[in-house]
């Protein structure tokens, strides 16, 4: 077995044939100089094993290897270094040349900078420079042993000291000028100075890799290399949105170092920023903080590997800038024709969000809610925005449904529907406005931004200071199910000065859907009683509330009844299993609606027929309805953050603009 998969060899004779060869697979003899002398079945016989020998990486061509210049002593020296190299790559002498060549800048303080220079050199660096930034105590007269040591195997290294400069974007820049590798540590978080690097690196093409040591934890990672993809500062971004005591990028020089770093755990840290540039230079072996950050617990030495996308705040990349109302039309057009999501397609991509210190979804599980008789899934979503007194806890989307994965398909979908809503990029908007689409005339139109992020007034989305907040297969779908929930409210509004009692549905007379029937029996196997009724008002959109016990337990708002019903019903067995197993309030799910007994009418009435079929239909019949009514709504796309948009690219919140 190799690094290139497994090879079989079969025959009575196969290892004394593979013995005698061994001796001519040095790298000194080609194969027709092997295989001259021999009969051609042998001849045959041995070119095949020997290529199958090499197409499994047990033996290499090195025919084509590139030359190098490093000399015996250099080769000994590194001996083990090239045969690493050599494992998963060809001219391994040559890469490791190139490596050694690089210069490198080591930057930090502390026992961290003293193993990094330990690492640095043990690895073969030739040029080091060491930047000692001084806010912890660093042992100097122990990187002299190290560098005096290095110098008995390797009399060509060096380490050079270098000024402290001034920290800002031209002092660093003019510091690391000349520098093909810039490594930063600390044993003390400074994560300001750690974005600083970011940027200057990012900004120069420079390859640079970090770690953070924060209380017991370590982060080395990711290494970034001045492309599109996730830096430092996204990484860190994505952490702190998971960390609700810490959220800001804030050097912390006041800190007491961990318990959990000494020499052996430092050495560790270290090796492992060092070995990965050693990976990304030569080429050889996975590198581990590509596009991800490497976690050690430092007490228990256990590590864990969590991939980092782009953060649509990090100030490192270009900055973005507000669209200009032809652009924004454009955007919208382009999702009006965009392909149909299909539940797969939407499933495979969100899972890949998910990750419990750096994913834009943080968990997607069961928490401690009970499974009978509705299945329940909680799947929170990380705080993009930072904003101060976040509640990790709350900050969950909460959906039920008759099996597993539907309800945790719902409720993945309402996070990323949260999440959208917090991704707010100030820098996309013109003086706290932002394009929208008038959807009664087509006509692109600025409203408020804080009306569409509720984050930008200092609050977590939810569906009351978010009503229009939705998402679907199609741009079509996303903007029809946000006029529902427009729809429902108003006409749960016009409720508070109703006066006439509003009918009851009659079950008999509504289509009665597979799931409603499965509802009805479940809800007449708990013994609950439940009552439906029609509460239909000016806007002649079919909808329902139920009541349970004779309590309000849920409305539902849509132009099929049968499929109006069926949701409604799910809302008072989803309710009746919210009180029976104290659920925290922010599981509950939608707002009962106000529905005082004087309005719950004894007498029955079957609903009408049902009216538009499809989503363009409905949301055409949608905005007539509400803008006779003097509602105007106006549909923002969600898009700030592409790795959402990616994942779901129909979120949308539409904000009704009232006319006067």
């Amino acid at each position: 077995m190799s690094n290139h998969g497994t090879l079989t060899l079969d025959g009575k004779h196969i290892y004394q044939w593979v013995d005698k060869l061994a001796p001519f697979l040095t790298g000194e003899h080609t194969l027709d100089e092997i295989t001259a002398s021999l009969s051609e079945d042998r001849k045959r016989m041995v070119t095949g094993l020997i290529t199958g020998l090499v197409r499994q990486g047990f033996v290499k061509d090195v025919g084509d290897d590139r030359p190098h210049g490093l000399d015996a002593a250099e080769l000994a020296a590194y001996e083990s270094e090239i045969a690493f190299i050599d494992y998963y790559r060809d001219s391994a002498a040559h890469r490791f040349e190139t490596f050694r060549a690089a210069k490198v800048l080591l930057a930090g303080s502390g026992r961290t900078v003293a193993a990094l220079v330990q690492a640095c050199l043990h690895t073969g660096s030739r040029e080091i420079g060491l930047l000692l930034t001084g806010e912890t105590a660093t042992d100097r007269s122990r990187i002299d042993e190290y560098v005096a040591h290095a110098r008995e195997r390797d009399g060509r290294q060096t380490v050079t000291d270098v000024p402290v400069p001034e920290w800002s974007d031209g002092g660093l820049a003019a510091a690391i000028a000349g520098y093909d590798v810039v490594i930063h540590v600390s044993d003390k978080p400074m994560l300001d100075r750690a974005r600083l690097f970011n940027r200057v690196c990012a900004g120069q093409g420079t390859l640079l890799v970090q770690a953070v040591v924060d209380g017991r934890n370590a982060w080395a990672g990711p290494l970034v290399t001045g492309g599109d993809g996730a830096c430092w500062e996204c990484a860190w971004l994505r952490v702190l949105g998971r960390d609700g005591a810490a959220a800001e990028l804030a050097d912390r020089p006041e800190v007491t170092p961990s318990e959990f770093l000494a020499g052996p755990t430092a050495a560790i840290v270290a090796s492992q920023l060092m070995f990965e540039v050693f990976k990304h230079r030569t080429e050889a072996g996975p590198v581990e903080t590509a596009g991800a950050l490497v976690r050690f617990d430092l007490e228990t030495l256990q590590s864990a590997n969590h991939p980092v996308t782009r953060h649509p705040l990090c100030t490192a990349h270009e900055t973005p800038a507000p669209r200009t109302e032809r652009e924004f039309l454009d955007a919208v057009t382009a999702l009006a024709g965009g392909p149909e999501l299909t539940s797969d397609e939407f499933s495979t991509a969100a899972a890949a969000c998910f990750d419990e210190e750096t994913g834009l979804l943080a968990s997607l599980d069961e928490g401690d809610f009970g499974q009978l008789p509705l299945k329940v899934s909680r799947a929170e979503y990380g705080n993009v925005a930072l904003l101060p007194g976040f509640d990790r806890e709350q900050a969950a989307a909460v959906e039920v449904a008759t099996d597993f994965t539907e309800a945790r398909e719902r409720a993945t979908r309402r996070a990323c529907e949260l999440y959208a809503a917090s991704a707010a990029d100030r820098r996309r908007l013109a003086d706290g406005r932002v394009w929208g689409l008038d959807l009664t005339t087509g006509e692109a139109r600025e409203i408020d931004a804080a009306e569409v992020f509720p984050v930008l007034r200092d609050v977590a989305p939810s569906a009351a200071n978010a009503p229009g907040l939705s998402s679907g297969a199609t741009w079509a779908e996303a903007l029809g199910r946000a006029l529902l929930a427009h729809t429902e409210r108003v006409t749960l509004a016009e409720l508070a000065t109703a006066t006439g009692p509003r009918p009851r549905v009659d079950s008999g007379a509504v289509r009665h859907t597979e799931l409603a029937t499965r509802y009805l029996t479940m809800l007449d196997a708990l013994g609950v009683e439940v009552t439906v009724h029609d509460v239909t008002g000016t806007l002649g959109v079919p909808t329902f509330v139920s009541c349970v016990d004779g309590r309000p337990a849920g409305a539902a708002t849509g132009f099929d009844p049968a499929v109006v019903f069926e949701t409604v019903l799910e809302r008072a067995l989803r309710h009746h299993q919210a009180r029976q197993q104290n659920w925290p309030a922010y599981a509950v799910g939608p707002a009962v609606p106000e529905f005082p007994e004087r309005l719950r009418g004894d007498d029955t009435a079957a609903p009408g027929e049902a009216g538009p079929g499809d989503w363009d239909e409905a949301k055409t019949e949608l905005v007539r309805r509400l803008g006779e009514a003097g509602h105007r709504p106006v549909a923002v796309p969600l898009d700030h953050d592409p790795v959402l948009t990616g994942v779901l690219p129909y979120v949308v919140n539409v904000v009704l603009v009232e006319e006067n």
